[in-house]
């Protein structure tokens, strides 16, 4: 289509590159959440639904854990670790020991 003055009309095309450039940003924007727990220590939590796992930031590295079964909550595991999501609160366990307390999310979290 073109303009009185002979140039193309942007306005089409300028909306289906915007509404692409905004599907690949969101694509890419996992909920996250903040955990304080008992201990001091805190967690960032990124939620993969569609892959069923989450990453886990404590400061000093990075994890991923993979959905498991459980009775109520949500529950994340390996081989060691346990991440048990029950509402506002974490429970963490390593080798089927309390880690850091209970955790709590913190105000204003996305997810």
């Amino acid at each position: 289509m073109r303009t009185d003055n002979n140039r193309p009309e942007r306005g089409p095309c300028l909306a289906l590159c915007l509404l692409a450039a905004s599907l690949v940003v969101t694509a890419g924007c996992a909920p996250r959440a903040g955990y304080v727990c008992d201990n001091g220590k805190t967690l960032a939590v990124t939620f993969h639904d569609h892959q069923h796992k989450i990453d886990v930031d404590t400061g000093t590295g990075t994890f991923s854990l993979r959905s498991v079964p459980a009775s109520s909550g949500t529950r994340y595991a390996d081989e060691e670790r346990v991440f048990w999501f029950k509402g506002d609160e974490l429970s963490v366990t390593v080798n089927d020991r309390p880690l850091y307390g209970q955790c709590r999310k913190i105000e204003g979290s996305t997810r």
